[in-house]
């Protein structure tokens, strides 16, 4: 039998072979980004004090993630489960800096350290996101987390002024191989500038 495989069928298993599947991967980073939005907007600026907690708003319609808006949340309420799934995010950055560093010999020195740069800011930026929802969180650093273990679930929360520090450290390693512009071709995507702004705020 022929030793063939789709060439449409990607897995963990054939990826990172060539510099178009890189690229394809940071657009799908980004893409998942977009679609975070809502779920960010959750973590933060509802609940930042100027929107009403009413159940109908001024023009009769019915408010939504009350809970959220004041503040109120609890176990029973907690508005976002599992972390909002931003774990599943960091998985993916984790495995995309593991590629990129040790598999992808073809792409250029820059081109990798531009995706790099990328990938920690990322990183980063949802750390940043969880902490001011939930405070402490569970760092989970280099690895590639196993979802399927059970254990992963008892994992403590890292102290607070540790998941400062280390998130810290990831806007300066982002900021270093970051531009501090990007091409049209990038709209959208992060700066040394936007880096350093979010280590700034987070400091």
């Amino acid at each position: 039998a022929l030793d063939l495989g789709p060439e449409d069928f990607y897995s963990i298993n054939n990826y990172w072979n060539s510099a178009e599947q890189c690229e394809r991967f940071m657009i799908g980073l980004h893409y998942r980004l977009r679609e975070r939005a809502e779920t960010m907007w959750l973590m933060g600026e509802s609940r930042g004090g100027l929107l009403s907690t009413a159940s109908v708003t001024s023009t009769g319609e019915g408010a939504y993630n009350i809970e959220a808006v004041g503040n109120n949340l609890s176990e029973a309420n907690p508005v976002l489960t599992n972390w909002g799934n931003f774990y599943m995010d960091i998985y993916q950055i984790n495995h995309a800096i593991d590629k990129i560093t040790t598999a992808c010999d073809f792409l250029d020195e820059e081109t990798r350290n531009t995706y790099l740069g990328q990938l920690y800011g990322l990183r980063a930026y949802y750390y940043f996101c969880l902490m001011r929802l939930y405070g402490p969180v569970v760092l989970l650093g280099e690895g590639v987390a196993d979802f399927n273990d059970l254990a992963l679930r008892e994992r403590d929360r890292n102290p607070w002024d540790e998941c400062v520090d280390w998130v810290a450290e990831e806007c300066r390693k982002a900021a270093a191989d970051l531009p501090l512009t990007q091409p049209d071709s990038y709209l959208g995507r992060a700066t040394k500038g936007v880096a350093l702004a979010l280590r700034a705020r987070l400091l």
